[in-house]
C-alpha cells in the first residue's frame, strides 16, 4: 500500500508526460502510486502513459471521455488507493526534483496537524531549461499578509501561511502541494464548475479552513510554462468565480465567513496595488515566458 498517491490529469500532453512520469520515477522515495487520468486525448497521451504502466506496477493508466482536469483529478482521487497517508496532484508538464517526496513527506510526518505543505519551484520551458525571469525569482518566496500599517511580507522562516495570505500570494499550485489525505477528505474536492483557472486557490481555501497550511521554502518542482497553459483571461475570470464563490458561501458559519471575506478584500487590494504600481500585463518582458496571470498574481509589490 502506496503512502502517497500521486494523481495527475492529462490532456494532449503526449510531449511532457513522458518526463513527468520519469521525474516521479526517479525519486529518492520510492513509496508511491501515480494515477495517470488521460482525459480524452486526441493525440499519443494514453498510449505513452501506457507504455510506462507496462513497465512499472506504480503506474496506473486511465482513460476516460474529456470531462475537463477538475472531474478528472476528482476521478483520479477516487480510484487511488483508499489507505494511502498524502496525496500531490501533479501536473502532466511539470516535474519533481528527485529529493521532492522524500522532503516533503518528512516535514508533513514532523507536522502532524499540517493539512496542506506546499514547496517552491522553477519555472523551465518546453525543453526543460531553466526560465531566467528575475522577477519571478525574487517574488516568489515573498507571501504577503495583513499588519496593522496595510501590509507586509510575512518572515521568510515563518511556515504557516495565514489564510488571507494563501489567497492574496498564492503558491500553493497542485504540483507542489503535498496534501493530507484526511484534510482532504475534509473538503468537497475539486470544484468542476471552475473551468478556466484558479480552481486550485479554491482547493487551498478549503485546506485552510480545515487545518493549518505550511510554506517549504525548497525549490523542488520545475514548472513548465510553455504555449498551451492557461491564458491570463481565462485566470481572471477564475479569480473572479472564486470571489463570487466564497463572498456569498452559504455553508460557512459566522467566525469562517468574516474570515473569508477579510481574505478576498485583502487579495484584492494586493491585485490593485501591483497593477496601481506599474503591475505586470500583458506587455511585461515576463509575461511571455512565466505567464502573465501568475505574475500578477504572485508578482512584487515594489514598482
Amino acid at each position: 500500500m502506496a503512502r502517497l498517491s500521486i494523481i495527475s490529469p492529462c490532456y494532449n500532453s503526449a510531449r511532457f508526460i513522458g518526463r513527468t512520469i520519469e521525474s516521479v520515477q526517479a525519486q529518492t522515495f520510492t513509496d508511491w502510486e501515480h494515477v495517470v487520468v488521460d482525459d480524452g486525448s486526441t493525440d499519443d497521451s494514453a498510449a505513452v502513459v501506457a507504455s510506462y504502466a507496462a513497465r512499472d506496477r506504480r503506474i496506473h493508466a486511465v482513460r476516460q471521455p474529456n470531462g475537463h482536469v477538475c472531474n478528472a483529478r476528482n476521478n483520479g482521487f477516487a480510484i487511488s488507493s483508499s489507505g494511502s497517508e498524502y496525496l500531490l496532484f501533479l501536473d502532466a508538464d511539470d516535474m519533481l526534483e528527485p529529493h521532492a517526496i522524500e522532503t516533503m513527506l518528512a516535514y508533513l510526518d514532523a507536522h502532524k496537524d499540517v493539512g496542506l505543505a506546499y514547496c517552491s519551484l522553477r519555472p523551465v520551458d518546453h525543453l526543460d531549461q531553466d526560465l531566467h525571469v528575475p522577477e519571478f525569482a525574487e517574488s516568489w518566496q515573498v507571501r504577503y499578509a495583513p499588519t496593522p500599517d496595510g501590509l507586509g511580507p510575512l518572515a521568510a522562516d515563518q511556515a504557516e501561511t495565514p489564510l488571507s495570505s494563501l489567497v492574496a500570494s498564492f503558491r500553493a499550485l497542485p504540483s507542489t502541494a503535498f496534501i493530507r489525505r484526511s484534510a482532504y477528505q475534509a473538503t468537497a474536492g475539486w470544484d468542476e464548475t471552475f473551468r478556466q483557472g484558479a480552481e486550485d486557490v479554491d482547493l487551498a481555501v478549503q485546506l485552510a479552513l480545515h487545518a493549518p497550511v505550511h510554506f517549504v521554502p525548497e525549490r523542488l518542482v520545475r514548472y513548465r510554462r510553455h504555449d498551451t497553459n492557461f491564458s491570463n483571461s481565462d485566470f481572471a475570470r477564475g479569480i473572479e468565480q472564486l470571489d463570487r464563490k466564497w463572498w456569498n458561501h452559504r455553508r460557512l458559519g459566522r467566525t469562517r465567513r468574516r474570515s473569508v471575506r477579510a481574505a478576498l478584500r485583502f487579495a484584492r487590494r494586493v491585485r490593485y496595488l501591483r497593477l496601481l504600481r506599474g503591475g505586470h500585463d500583458s506587455a511585461h518582458p515576463a509575461s511571455a515566458t512565466v505567464g502573465t496571470g501568475l505574475l500578477q498574481l504572485c508578482g512584487p509589490l515594489t514598482g
